[in-house]
């Protein structure tokens, strides 16, 4: 159990955090327009991304021939065809990210995560370097998207099923108007149910949640309004009729805000992203019923053995089981999806979270969403759920990304269509990474299937937690020793240049992140120092390996 001193520590990281957002905040310069923030790309500055055909291309075939909670994020990295994949491992609890000390400034700092990082190294994806200000508070900001698109939220939450016994609740991250009345979207939709969650996951004292972390967290909005109507077609900048889809699985202690600077970056490019709210247990707070029934976090202590019964098969059973729900969960979203681009959907009716949605008109997805060009992604125990949801026949996926995936959960994985797994640099321990290997080097895995990792990360390196509080992620010891800022803008650079070489993105204005070409990175074209490809990937983690 933490000792007093440890709290005393973390609220004065805390503070030291929120001191370095103020003193970015007094001296920001002008924001450059997001359209601007997306074209300046670090891999290729001047490259246009070419006409792609609908779906993917065929590419050059590559050789390829315990329970322990896994925390909230991971980095990223891209494949080289020359490499291949690596594992992951849900290490301690961990709601936090990997980012120095010295380079905590927050992605909300700035305009963008772009010009975050641009404004230290003159257009490159280097991260900024933020001094703190003396004087501390507890705020603190989320970036702005990188993508010419302003960012609406809306949440679902449908009736229970015999599949999802629980019901659904979602959270959808869209391209919105440019100018939009709607209110700014709270980070945490409850502060004190979300703030308790956490804090009981972490084990702090309630006393220090509702001292120090609910006021820090329920000052935080996301750059991103409720109800914002969808962007038009029509409008400027253009966007096609039918919008690329994509699922989002959270992680082990997560919700579905918990990851929303990745989905908010995917929907301003032009993506809907759809954030399923997973009621298994597995999330450190969820409700249902508009809020009023909780859904307690399931620990795995919690369950009690048998008689001959060993413990490991116990957490096995505990954990597929819970995978196979998050599952269903997935498939409830898709159909949910089905229904909002068929105009199907009565928000009065058919969503029990109607009252918080702004007075968004759900008639406004009818006709937009390409359901033939859906691709899903996961980290941790999301990423285990995208594996799982991956590998059941008629799956409507064309491609998947997972970040750190949870092996432990994983029952019989068959992935054949293309998938990139991107590692963080500390949280494999040599089962996990053994089979995500076996994965990958399976005769079932498509031959554009790609591992690499990022240095410099932890596993919580991917969530909102990285950039919000990086001293206070550090001292949990749920951070890695690099910039947040850098890593989050690589790894949704690399996310998105795989999700566009196998969806149809013809109608979006993305541009070409040619370091993380799934063929390899194009001649001429910087690559990132911390991203790391395949074999070399590979090797590395392997000698870094927890036993």
């Amino acid at each position: 159990m933490p000792t007093p001193r440890v709290f005393v520590e973390l609220a004065e990281a805390l503070a030291a955090d929120s001191a370095a957002a103020d003193a970015a905040d007094a001296r920001q310069p002008a924001a450059r327009s997001s359209s601007d923030a997306v074209h300046l790309s670090s891999s290729s500055p001047d490259l246009a991304r070419p006409a792609r055909p609908g779906r993917w291309s065929p590419l050059p075939t590559y050789a390829s021939s315990h329970d322990r909670p896994p925390a909230l994020s991971s980095p990223h990295v891209h494949l080289h065809p020359s490499r291949l994949a690596s594992h992951d491992t849900p290490s301690q609890s961990s709601l936090g990210s990997s980012v120095n000390d010295s380079q905590s400034a927050r992605l909300s700092l700035a305009p963008s995560l772009r010009s975050v990082s641009s404004q230290a190294t003159g257009g490159s994806a280097a991260g900024a370097k933020l001094a703190p200000s003396a004087t501390p508070s507890i705020a603190a900001k989320l970036p702005k998207y990188n993508g010419p698109f302003k960012v609406g939220v809306v949440d679902i939450e449908t009736a229970p099923t015999e599949t999802v016994s629980k019901g659904l609740l979602v959270r959808i991250y869209y391209p919105a108007v440019a100018k939009s009345l709607a209110k700014k979207a709270p980070w945490l939709p409850k502060t004190v149910m979300y703030a308790l969650g956490y804090g009981d996951f972490l084990g702090v004292p309630r006393a220090v949640t509702l001292g120090f972390l609910a006021p820090a967290f329920g000052s935080i909005h996301m750059p991103a309004r409720i109800g914002s109507r969808l962007h038009h077609a029509s409008s400027s900048p253009p966007l096609p009729e039918r919008l690329p889809v994509v699922v989002f699985s959270h992680g082990l202690a997560g919700m579905r805000t918990t990851y929303s600077t990745l989905c908010g970056c995917l929907a301003a490019k032009g993506f809907v992203v759809i954030a399923p709210e997973h009621g298994d247990g597995s999330g450190s707070a969820t409700a249902r019923n508009a809020y009023k029934t909780r859904i307690p976090y399931v620990r795995s202590e919690d369950n009690r053995l048998g008689e001959d019964e060993a413990l490991d098969m116990r957490l096995k059973d505990m954990r597929n089981d819970q995978v196979e729900y998050r599952t269903n969960e997935v498939f409830a979203a898709v159909e949910l999806l089905r229904n909002l681009d068929a105009g199907q959907f009565d928000s009065r009716k058919d969503n029990i979270m109607h009252t918080f949605c702004g007075g968004f008109d759900f008639r406004q997805f009818a006709g937009r969403l390409d359901l033939d060009n859906m691709a899903i992604v996961g980290h941790s125990f999301g990423g285990a759920t995208a594996i799982t949801a991956l590998s059941r026949p008629n799956h409507p996926f064309a491609c998947g990304v997972m970040l750190d995936p949870w092996m432990f959960p994983v029952k019989d994985p068959n992935v054949t269509v293309p998938f990139l797994t991107i590692q963080s640099e500390t949280f494999h321990w040599r089962q996990n990474l053994e089979e995500i290997l076996a994965m990958l080097r399976s005769d079932a895995t498509h031959s554009s299937s790609r591992f690499g990792h990022v240095k410099g990360t932890a596993h919580s390196d991917c969530c909102d937690f990285a950039t919000l509080y990086t001293k206070m992620t550090r001292r949990m010891r749920q951070a890695g020793g690099g910039d947040p800022y850098h890593s989050q803008l690589v790894l949704d650079e690399w996310i998105t240049e795989y999700l566009c070489t196998f969806l149809d993105v013809s109608g979006l204005d993305i541009p070409q992140y040619a370091a993380f070409a799934v063929d390899g990175p194009m001649p001429g074209v910087t690559v990132p120092e911390v991203a790391v490809f395949g074999e070399e990937s590979i090797a590395a983690l392997q000698a870094g390996l927890v036993k």
